[in-house]
């Protein structure tokens, strides 16, 4: 083996050490919590077939500090601890897109306002025909944004050990 190739791969980064592929949060608005999960893939090729990628997934709760409340918890899992998870990935490409909505351009809808709920937000990779990168959906609480991340949370709850796979 080249010192070239096995010094590139001493040197490549964990997984974790990059931006995750994909990240969703839920933050319910009358509570002192930011729940997150993000999601690292890695490819799968056997004998030139695509298989469902690994995964590595990681859970912060963490406080919200203007209430001075400090600290986060992290659990992980795995495709080998959490079979569940690739279901969680599969039905994320089956969310509903949301149309564009410009002020004063697209045609005037009646404001809501909501004084509870959550905000969710997920973040995806995104692809144009020649050029990647990022949609973030951020939306409250009667949309298939939040439908998605209430379903993925209680489809991983069983999942998450403290220490990392």
């Amino acid at each position: 083996m080249p010192l070239s190739f096995l010094l590139a791969v001493l040197a490549s980064p964990t997984v974790a050490d990059r931006d995750p592929d994909i990240a969703f949060s839920k933050w319910e608005t009358f509570d002192a919590r930011l729940d997150t999960v993000e999601i690292w893939l890695e490819p799968v090729w056997k004998d030139g077939e695509r298989l469902p990628p690994h995964y590595l997934l990681r859970r912060t709760i963490s406080y919200r500090p203007e209430l001075n409340l400090k600290g986060q918890t992290i659990f992980w899992a795995n495709q080998a601890s959490c079979v569940q998870g690739s279901d969680v990935i599969t039905d994320l490409a089956k969310i509903n897109m949301p149309s564009i909505h410009v002020p004063g351009v697209s045609p005037e809808e009646g404001i809501t306002v909501r004084v509870d709920g959550a905000t969710y937000r997920v973040v995806v990779p995104g692809q144009f025909p020649s050029e990647p990168g990022r949609v973030v959906l951020t939306f409250g609480t009667e949309t298939p944004v939040a439908n998605w991340v209430n379903a993925s949370l209680l489809a991983l709850a069983p999942c998450w050990q403290t220490k990392r796979p």
